[in-house]
């Protein structure tokens, strides 16, 4: 039996994760599990995988090249979370990378 994952609607709200009706949010993409997201970090654009998201409404990245286990991400510091808040101010844009490694925006 396949159990189907609910997308998560990422927009700028700064109060809640999910009001897609108010004025002040605008939405910008949805994010699942495994999805890549492009975001300014110390300067310069780098790209990230969803890890999870956990019930407060925080998400978990970790960089797309990381190829560490489990618990060494969480130990070495490589997997972060944030509230999607938050993220406005690392302008994300949902990216996919084809075989080649070519990045492309993602048509959400």
């Amino acid at each position: 039996m396949a159990v189907e994952e609910q997308p998560f609607h990422l927009s700028h709200c700064p109060n809640s994760r999910n009001q897609l009706n108010d004025d002040e949010s605008r939405f910008l993409f949805s994010l699942m599990k495994s999805d890549t997201i492009q975001l300014e970090q110390d300067g310069h654009r780098q790209i990230f995988k969803v890890k999870k998201f956990e019930a407060t409404g925080k998400m978990t990245f970790i960089p797309i090249n990381n190829a560490m286990p489990d618990k060494l991400q969480y130990s070495t510091g490589a997997a972060w979370s944030k509230m999607p808040a938050t993220l406005k101010s690392m302008s994300p844009q949902k990216v996919v990378v084809d075989l080649l490694g070519r990045v492309h925006p993602a048509n959400d």
